[in-house]
C-alpha cells in the first residue's frame, strides 16, 4: 500500500486493508497465512522516497497505489510509483499494479494500468471503502485463479489473457421453500450485477432450457465461490447440503 506522507486518508486506508485482510478469519483457512499488507509512506533517511518492494519475496504481491494530488504533484513520488507500474507491466501476469484515484488528478498519473475510480464512488450508494476491499478481493481471486490455472493438465491453456479477465461467479445457494431464501438470493444477485465487478449463478435466470439442472448446479459449484444464504429451511433441502458439502 503506496500514499504520499502529505494525505491524511492514506493511513486509513492502509489500516483498512491491513485490518480486513490480516484479520483472524483468515488463520482457519490456511494454517495462519493471512494477507500481509506493507505500509510504504514515509522516505527513509537520505532520500526522498521509501525503499522498493521486492516483487518475489511473495508467491503474489499486489502494489495498490493512492493516487491523488499530493502524489502527483511530487515529481519524486510520481516516478516512483511509475516504476512500480511499468515493472507490473514488464512482468505480465498475474496483474499485480493497482492504482486508486482518490481525485481527478490521480488520472495523471500515466500509467498504462486500469484505475479503481474512488473519486467516482462517493456518488453511488455503496462506502467506497467496502467497495476498495470488495474489488481488491475480486483482483487477488483472478491472481489466484490465474496461478491455479497454469498447473496441469490446463498448463494455461490457449488464451490465458483472456481467462484472466474473466469475471469470478459467485453461486448463490439458496432455498425456494420458505419466505426468505430465494428473495435474500435475488437481492444479493440484483447487487452483485449492480454494485460489483463480479458475475453471478443463480439457478432460476441461470439453467438454460434443455439442459439437466444437476449437471449444471455441479459444474457451477466448481467454477467459483458459493454464498450460502442459510435460511430455515435450507438445511432440510437435499440439494442446499449437496452444494455446501461439494463447494
Amino acid at each position: 500500500m503506496v500514499w504520499h506522507p502529505s494525505f491524511r486518508e492514506g493511513q486509513q486506508n492502509a489500516d483498512l486493508l491491513r485490518t480486513h485482510f490480516s484479520r483472524d478469519f483468515y488463520q482457519s483457512v490456511g494454517e495462519e497465512r493471512a494477507i500481509s499488507v506493507l505500509e510504504c509512506s514515509q522516505p527513509v533517511p537520505g532520500s526522498l522516497t521509501p525503499l522498493p518492494i521486492d516483487w518475489d519475496d511473495s508467491e503474489f504481491t499486489a502494489v495498490v497505489v493512492v493516487a491523488e494530488t499530493s502524489l502527483i504533484e511530487d515529481g519524486e513520488w510520481a516516478e516512483y510509483v511509475r516504476a512500480f507500474a511499468e515493472t507490473a507491466h514488464r512482468r505480465g501476469l498475474p496483474a499485480g499494479f493497482f492504482p486508486v484515484t482518490m481525485d481527478r488528478r490521480g488520472l495523471d498519473l500515466g500509467v498504462v494500468q486500469q484505475a479503481l475510480r474512488w473519486d467516482r464512488w462517493g456518488a453511488s450508494d455503496v462506502d467506497p471503502a467496502r467497495r476498495l476491499i470488495s474489488d481488491l478481493t475480486h483482483e487477488f481471486c483472478r491472481m489466484l485463479r490465474h496461478n491455479l490455472d497454469q498447473l496441469p493438465p490446463d498448463g494455461g491453456g490457449d488464451d490465458p489473457f483472456g481467462r484472466y479477465r474473466d469475471k469470478i461467479r459467485v453461486f448463490i445457494s439458496h432455498s425456494k421453500h420458505d419466505g426468505d431464501g430465494e428473495f435474500v438470493g435475488s437481492s444479493i444477485r440484483d447487487w452483485i450485477h449492480t454494485h460489483s465487478s463480479l458475475d453471478s449463478f443463480f439457478d432460476v435466470y441461470d439453467i438454460p432450457p434443455g439442459l439437466s439442472f444437476g449437471d449444471v448446479l455441479q459444474h457451477e459449484i466448481g467454477a467459483g465461490a458459493l454464498l450460502a444464504v442459510h435460511t430455515d429451511s435450507c438445511s432440510s433441502r437435499e440439494w442446499c447440503r449437496h452444494e455446501i458439502i461439494e463447494a
